[in-house]
């Protein structure tokens, strides 16, 4: 099984990818992601290798000049925490879901989940809905998990259905 990734020759990023699609450009050594949002962002490569390792062994990082009100080398020991974290601890096991402004919990019931609502703008604890529970029930889904182990899930060529593959090609760009 391979998995590939798009690539290119050249030293440009690629204009667009899928969220979560991988890109390499050779010219440049970098590799690409593309973003949700349709942007396309360079997550390393050649010249962040070399930046990298041209760190001297033994290298320091520079001095806190202030803290706090606290100027010099400043070391933050664990009773400067102390009031942070018994107050973090107090607010944690006090917190409980419904204490949220847009959350409206009435008997709550083992099983049920929050659901929307949009005539009040709150989310409400309600029964589950009695549908799809698991993949192979979905009507354009293949029906069995059979002989399939460690294949990938993709969309058909029509793209009318899902179906199983072992090998993922995404192309050039």
């Amino acid at each position: 099984m391979a998995i590939r990734i798009k690539r290119s020759t050249g030293s440009s990023a690629p204009a667009t990818l899928a969220s979560g699609q991988l890109a390499y450009a050779e010219g440049n050594g970098n590799l690409y992601i593309g973003y949700t949002n349709g942007d396309v962002i360079n997550i390393g490569g050649k010249t962040d290798h070399d930046k990298l390792a041209g760190i001297e062994a033994g290298a320091q990082v520079n001095d806190v000049t202030s803290v706090a009100g606290r100027t010099g080398a400043v070391t933050i020991s664990t009773s400067d925490l102390s009031d942070f974290n018994t107050a973090t601890d107090a607010r944690i096991g006090a917190a409980s879901i419904d204490a949220l402004s847009d959350v409206v919990i009435t008997t709550p019931a083992n099983g049920q989940q929050l659901s929307w609502d949009s005539a009040t703008s709150k989310w409400i604890n309600t029964a589950p809905s009695s549908g799809v529970t698991a993949f192979t029930q979905l009507n354009d889904a293949p029906a069995s998990y059979s002989g399939k182990a460690l294949n990938f899930v993709r969309v058909n060529t029509g793209a009318t259905a899902l179906e199983f593959t072992q090998d993922i090609d995404d192309g050039t760009f």
